[in-house]
């Protein structure tokens, strides 16, 4: 008994020790991988194009980057790769070229002939690095950005320590230094009309989104009894919600409406009879 009982700890401390070993292994393992990342993002550019905000006047707004790298250097500054007590202190460097965000007010919004998604990705590179002209990619700028952010270019460095590694020393555990060349924000009029006129229309739309399931799926000309019908549903459902706990601001609110439009409806009804007239005529 006595034997089966010590052979019984021996196997659950041999036990204790691979998981320990493994544990150790795998830690070591996922220290060496993070401390070697490696990250490159390059040629970059998110377009967005808006014709509905601000009817007349589309405009483009757009995030480019050129390239962003993140590396794990030496002490000199060089790329390396650390394994094994080089771990107790990691240093990155990061690089970055020509980051920008644009907004571009009166635009012509670019125009491909044939569907999006049949352009070779040499096809792609070419429209977002130059536009469209005559429904083709363009061989070289057409436009000239409106910048918000104007091109950013610079670098930083990023170090950490093991706690055991700088308890003596009585360094930080983590350092972080970042130079950028220019930083440069403007605003123009135009593009502040823009994005007023694009927050206005995401009012509109999260509005329109709570009655969508009233909303008819003809246009107005086609079946306007319908339309007054999904306008009379929606105050409906308004008025119930509110269940007379409308505040006197909201009172206003609706009483200047009703006003309005009142007055567009005679606008409306007046111009019918001068079309009449001159028709007539």
């Amino acid at each position: 008994m006595e034997g089966a009982s010590l052979s019984h700890e021996f196997l659950s401390l041999l036990s204790i020790s691979i998981s320990n070993l493994n544990k150790s292994w795998l830690g070591s393992l996922i220290g060496i991988i993070i401390g070697n990342l490696k990250l490159s993002i390059s040629n970059i550019h998110v377009r967005y194009e808006d014709l509905e905000s601000n009817p007349g006047h589309p405009f483009a707004a757009g995030l480019t980057l050129e390239r962003l790298s993140a590396v794990t250097v030496d002490e000199s500054g060089k790329e390396t790769f650390v394994t094994g007590g080089a771990l107790d202190r990691i240093q990155k460097s990061v690089e970055l070229d020509r980051l920008a965000l644009y907004l571009d007010s009166d635009i012509l919004p670019w125009h491909i002939h044939k569907p999006w998604e049949d352009l070779l990705p040499s096809e792609w590179i070419q429209v977002f690095r130059f536009g469209t002209k005559y429904g083709r990619p363009a061989d070289y700028p057409i436009e000239q950005h409106t910048y918000i952010l104007q091109p950013v270019t610079g670098n930083a460095k990023y170090s950490k320590l093991r706690q055991n590694g700088s308890s003596n020393s009585g360094e930080p555990l983590q350092k972080g230094a970042v130079s950028l060349d220019d930083v440069t924000l403007c605003l123009s009029k135009d593009g502040y009309r823009d994005i007023l006129k694009l927050a206005d229309n995401f009012t509109a739309f999260n509005q329109r989104l709570i009655y969508a399931h009233y909303r008819p799926t003809v246009s107005l000309k086609l079946d306007p009894r319908s339309w007054w019908k999904y306008a009379y549903r929606v105050v409906s459902d308004q008025m119930k919600k509110a269940s007379g706990k409308l505040s006197w601001k909201q009172v206003l609110r609706y009483t200047r409406l009703q006003k309005k439009y009142i007055s567009l409806y005679a606008s409306l009804l007046k111009s019918d009879v001068n079309n009449r007239k001159a028709y007539s005529l």
